[in-house]
């Protein structure tokens, strides 16, 4: 698995909320200013290619949906941050975060 960017990360967010979603309406639910409808499409197909994502044809929209659950990509940052700042050890971690 890959670390999503900030932009893919925003938009599975929505997706891993909303579950079977179109283009149009992820931008429904982006906050402040929009990005073009042809920005979210191509994101969608980058992570259709990282394999977060799927889609069904429904006439002419490509509705996306998640193939990997939130808690899963979830445990997979949690793993590489344990293990790039923590030797490897949740303990450290959480006495880290205790001591914060």
């Amino acid at each position: 698995m890959k670390k999503l960017t900030e932009k893919e990360e925003q938009i599975m967010n929505i997706i891993w909320k909303y579950g079977c979603i179109s283009v149009s309406e992820i931008l429904t639910f982006i906050p402040g200013s929009k990005p073009h409808y042809n920005t979210i499409s191509t994101t969608a197909r980058i992570l259709v290619q990282k394999t977060f994502l799927s889609y069904k044809i429904s006439g002419r929209l490509h509705i996306y949906f998640a193939l990997i659950p939130k808690i899963e990509y979830r445990e997979f940052l949690m793993s590489n941050l344990i293990n790039k700042y923590f030797n490897n050890n949740p303990s450290d971690m959480m006495e880290y975060l205790l001591k914060k």
